[in-house]
This record gives C-alpha cells, structure tokens and sequence, in this order.
C-alpha cells in the first residue's frame, strides 16, 4: 500500500478473497482522480513488478485502457510485491 500512497492513490482497499474462490487470493481496489492519474498508478506498479518478478513470470497485461472508468492487472501468483 505504501507504493501507491506514494503515487497519491487514493481509496486503497485491500482484501483476502475466500479460500473457495480458487482463481484469487488478494484483490486491491484503488481510486485515481483522473483517467491519467489511474494509467500512471497501473503503469508504476506494472513497472514494480517487472523489476521483483520471478524469470518465468510473464508481465501482466492492462486491461480497460480505452476505458474512462476502470482499469485492471493480473498480477497472477506474483505474492512479494507489498502495496
């Protein structure tokens, strides 16, 4: 969370998502004040975890860029980056 309060993000709100749910263990929700603000939050924490993936981890992709509303990265099993 520190990263993104960092890059002034705001509203973070992290959770465990239950065991059940087998596709997910974490989501991490976050507001920008604009499009561009939200653009550069997911572009920095895509950078963030390039730099601390594991080789064989791809790079996640954004999806929602022609969007004005949302945009999302699957950070897959990636569990060593701490927002």
């Amino acid at each position: 969370m520190e990263l993104l309060k960092k890059d002034n993000a705001v509203n973070i709100f992290v959770c465990k998502v239950p065991k059940e749910i087998n596709y997910v263990d974490y989501m991490c929700i976050v507001n920008g004040i604009s499009h561009r603000h939200m653009n550069a939050l997911a572009q920095y924490v895509r950078r963030v975890y390039k730099m601390k993936r594991n080789s064989d981890d791809g790079v996640p992709k954004i999806e929602g860029k022609d969007s004005n509303d949302w945009l999302a990265l699957d950070l897959g099993k990636f569990k060593e980056i701490c927002f």
